[in-house]
Order: C-alpha cells, then structure tokens, then sequence
C-alpha cells in the first residue's frame, strides 16, 4: 500500500472511529443512517485498485453492520445494486458487503449481484469466475458459504465448469450449516454442483454422496429450478427458465453413485437409511 492509499485509510478509521464515539452518545438510529449515506458516496467515488478506498470501506461497513439491522443491510445491498446497474457506482463497491458482513445469506445476496452486473463482454462468465476466486482465497467461514450460495443461486447450469472441484476449498467448513445452505438453493446447478462433487475421487469423507442422498430423501415433487442469463446493456437478464423435480432427477443421481467405489457407499450407508437404493421412482 502506498503513502496515498494509507493516508486515505486513516482518514476512513477516523471516520469509523467518530460514527461509533457518536452511536454510543446518541439514543437515536441516526449514526447509522449517515453511515450508509457515507457507504453510498464514497463507493460511487471508488476507484479501482485504490486499495486505500477499498479497505477503508470494509471498515465503514464493518462499522454500519454493528449499528444497523439485517433489513437495513440487504435494504443497502440493493440500493448499492441499483447504483450500479445505473451506472453511478462500479461493481467494485460490492466488496465491502462481502468482507464486512457476518450474515451469510446477505453475503450470498451481495455476490448474486455482484456476478448479474459484472462489466465486460462476458459478464456472466467474468463475474463467476471472480467469486470462484474469491472464494478460493477466501479463509472467513461465513465469507465461504455465502460466497458459494450467491454462486447457487444463479441457478444456471452454465456456471458449474468454472465450480468444478469447488468444494476442495470449503475444508474445513461446519458441514451441518452448508447442508441446509445446499438445501435452500434446490435448483439444477445445486444438483449438478453435489453430482460433480460425488464424482471427485479426493472426497475422502464422501461428502457429496452424504448431499446427494439427502437430496433423493427429499419431497420427490420438489421443483429444481435452471435459469440461463444473458448479456444486456446494464447487465445480466433471465432468458430463458425452467424446472424439473427431485423424481426426474433420481434416476441420474442413483446411476452416478452405482459407480462410486464400494468403501465409500459403505462410510455412508452406514450413517445413513439406504433403503432408496430398492426403490424405483
């Protein structure tokens, strides 16, 4: 970081340090009012590669989420995305809901839009593969997880080349917790992410095969949805969408765990109710 970059960076602390001297002295919800005006304007001024900016923004983030609601923060993350769908901010002004935030599910919403309004000729393809690095450096665990369920909820088949072997960079993560996140996002790409994971030989704990069969014990009429994106001026638009159900899936699934090596269908069937594998939807 340069001399410039850490100047402007203090200037942010001493920001964040006055908005927090402020909330602590007022019975009013007003600090945390003036500082998503200040998140607003200071990201339609960022600049990229100001790493100065960029940071002193995570802080004022950081700041506003300990001073403001759940609805106040995803109420931001849409109005930030309006911005920049506008053209009034860039999609850099995403990233300090990603490295400030705790709240999963905001994270996840903020990395949704970041990827439907990324720049370039290949939005869609360009804003994925961001995340996906993003998520590979990434070492929060709420980081992770909403980093990859604001990549499932694009619910496009399209993105899974780019996910391939993913799920190597989610270890360690509380697998309980990204269970019932894989279970919140059922569409085609989650299906096609816990199939391809299911077929990786370093997944040790057979994992994937632990997602896939709680996805056949699941409602057998649950709707999976795909959507593919396209390019349009101010970013990404839905062209084309579609469902099937768990039951249309079932046959596939069985057929790519019939392949699985034999001590991994044994670790699991021994923790879990096998009984499916007799049936016939």
């Amino acid at each position: 970081m340069d001399t410039d970059d850490e100047l402007e960076l203090f200037e942010y602390q001493r920001l964040v340090e006055q908005a927090l001297y402020d909330a602590r002295a007022s019975t009013h919800e007003e600090p945390s009012r003036l500082l998503a005006e200040r998140l607003i304007n200071e990201a339609a001024a960022l600049q990229a590669g100001n790493t100065g900016s960029l940071e002193g923004l995570i802080a004022l983030y950081d700041a506003f989420e300990q001073l403001s609601s759940p609805c106040e923060r995803l109420a931001l993350v849409d109005r930030m995305a309006a911005m920049v769908e506008s053209g009034e901010a860039g999609s850099p002004a995403f990233i300090p809901f990603l490295y400030g935030e705790d709240d999963v599910s905001l994270i996840a919403h903020a990395t949704f839009h970041l990827i439907l309004l990324a720049p370039g000729e290949q939005p869609f393809e360009r804003g994925v593969q961001f995340v996906v690095e993003l998520l590979e450096e990434a070492e929060d665990d709420s980081l992770r997880l909403g980093l990859l369920l604001g990549l499932l909820r694009l619910a496009d088949p399209a993105a899974l080349p780019q996910m391939q072997g993913l799920w190597r960079y989610l270890d360690p993560l509380p697998w309980p917790q990204l269970g019932r996140l894989l279970a919140d996002a059922p569409n085609r790409l989650t299906v096609l992410f816990i199939l391809d994971w299911l077929a990786d030989p370093e997944d040790e704990q057979a994992l994937g095969l632990v997602y896939a069969l709680r996805l056949l014990g699941g409602e057998a009429d649950a709707r999976l949805d795909e959507v593919h994106w396209a390019k349009r001026e101010d970013g990404l638009m839905p062209v084309n969408a579609e469902s099937v159900t768990v039951r249309e899936w079932a046959t596939e699934i069985r057929a790519r765990i019939s392949e699985l090596p034999l001590e991994k269908l044994r670790w699991c069937l021994l923790k879990l109710d096998g009984s499916w594998l007799l049936e016939d939807n």
